[in-house]
């Protein structure tokens, strides 16, 4: 049996540039199925809604300095301005004021909650076409509505997927993600219930996985199934403990070896702040050398 040929950078140029060939063709094929009036929509309505958010910052800037002029008390989140519960109290108070300072910036006001109504309006529109045209994108933890519509995120997410299927044949990485997926999931929610049902198909579908080492997960998932569980029961975590272990290797470094475990024990304490004196102690009385003069007469 011959040994098989050694990789070299020759050949890993040839990978890619076959890999980025591979990539244009799934990214024009996509927009070929007829999915190309979509991404024009997204596109129209995501840099319309930008150009309105724009509009409405510099207007929630100039309302903020004619309030500061107005009512310098008066005290505003960063994003207050965007809820229409602040607006409307923001309108009521500048309704007993009586200059054209106050009529400019009621002025403002109206004028900030139609761009927030249009803005909301615009991202239920596009959440609408990405939900139809990118239903995984929305799957991925942290990537909301305006995350998926952005087409920089489509094409990254579409080169992840075609990049899973040059370098993982056999879905090895993809089980070991989607294993590691539905775990987090378990603790996500916050209803015991849940957490139940999502922790049994976890266990269920590493059971399957046909890589030993998800299959040893799912073994480990089910031993400790009941104190997973109770988790959502007690909030009990074994993060204090995890934190105090890098805590303590610090102090094992910082002092160069300890002879004594009473002394290394007692750094811990000090460092972590975990003592507590009864009694303040008196430091201890460090000897010194005292140098005498070579002229005691003197």
């Amino acid at each position: 049996m011959s040994a098989p040929p050694p990789v070299t950078l020759v050949s890993l140029s040839a990978a890619m540039d076959g890999a980025r060939v591979a990539i244009a063709d799934v990214v024009s094929a996509l927009r070929s199925v007829g999915a190309e009036s979509d991404y024009r929509r997204v596109k129209v309505l995501i840099d319309h809604r930008e150009d309105l958010v724009a509009e409405r910052t510099r207007m929630q800037a100039r309302l903020r300095w004619h309030l500061h002029e107005l009512m310098p008390e008066l005290d505003l989140a960063p994003k207050a301005l965007n809820k229409f519960r602040h607006l409307d109290r923001v309108a009521a108070e500048l309704a007993n004021c009586d200059c054209v300072v106050a009529a400019i910036a009621a002025e403002l006001v109206e004028r900030i909650r139609e761009l927030t109504v249009r803005c909301n309006q615009l991202e239920r529109e596009i959440a609408a076409v990405v939900t139809r045209i990118a239903p995984t994108l929305l799957d991925l933890p942290g990537c909301g509505v305006l995350s998926a519509a952005t087409p920089r995120v489509q094409e990254l997410h579409e080169r992840m997927l075609l990049g899973l299927r040059v370098g993982d044949p056999h879905d090895e990485v993809l089980g070991a993600w989607l294993a590691k997926e539905s775990v987090r999931d378990v603790y996500l929610t916050e209803d015991s219930t849940d957490a139940a049902v999502l922790l049994d198909k976890a266990i269920r579908g590493c059971a399957d996985d046909p890589v030993l080492e998800i299959q040893s997960l799912g073994r480990t998932l089910a031993a400790w199934r009941t104190e997973i569980l109770n988790h959502h029961h007690t909030g009990a975590s074994n993060g204090p403990t995890e934190g105090l272990n890098p805590c303590m290797k610090k102090v094992k470094r910082a002092g160069h070896r300890f002879r004594s475990f009473e002394h290394y024990r007692l750094r811990v304490l000090l460092h972590a702040g975990g003592i507590t004196w009864p009694a303040r102690p008196h430091p201890p009385r460090i000897r010194t050398h005292i140098r005498r003069s070579p002229h005691p007469n003197a």
